[in-house]
């Protein structure tokens, strides 16, 4: 038995491996393809300096989740489908992104006016860029999150969840029949 033990545990140790490796390889297209459509136009908006550019980046954005086929009703869940993580949020979450930088374009052209306080007053274009910004990366993560998760889950299941729980259940098994077989 310590032979035939060590022998299965090291094969489907090798397995587990080879999921994982196969799985991040095969990945890195889909990972570039989300990027092109979408993610690459949050970091943009996020680092740009005018409300336009924002809005235009968002535009942007919500167009390369229509061009990837999210639809409103899909979720990105695996089994809890929750409102929060359906695609129509994601949707409503772009508009209200885009509304907001157009609220910010009136204080960076300057047809809304703030009182000065002091000697410098506040630059309000500043901070409302900034205010933003907080909510394109929140304490949640990216303000595409939801659709990212869509687009995995519906389009790219082994790429998530299902290549870990595989992988990591060959590495496991292997790793527990080698041990029997070392101490057998």
């Amino acid at each position: 038995m310590n032979g035939i033990g060590i022998g299965i545990g090291l094969m489907l140790l090798l397995i587990g491996v080879g999921i994982g490796i196969g799985t991040f390889v095969a990945g890195i297209p889909v990972q570039i393809e989300y990027k092109n459509n979408v993610r690459g136009y949050m970091d943009r908006a996020y680092w740009s300096m005018s409300p336009d550019e924002m809005m235009d980046n968002f535009r942007m954005a919500k167009q390369g989740m229509e061009n990837l086929s999210l639809k409103p009703e899909m979720y990105g869940n695996y089994i809890f489908e929750t409102m929060d993580m359906r695609m129509d949020a994601q949707y409503k979450k772009m508009d209200a992104l885009i509304q907001r930088a157009e609220g910010a374009r009136g204080y960076c052209n300057g047809t809304i006016v703030v009182a000065q306080i002091g000697q410098g007053g506040i630059d309000m274009c500043e901070t409302k860029l900034n205010s933003l910004k907080t909510f394109i990366n929140d304490a949640n993560g990216w303000g595409d999150d939801i659709a990212e998760a869509v687009y995995y889950v519906n389009y790219h299941p082994f790429i998530g969840l299902w290549n870990e729980l595989f992988a990591g259940a060959a590495i496991v098994i292997g790793i527990i029949l080698m041990w029997v077989g070392a101490n057998a």
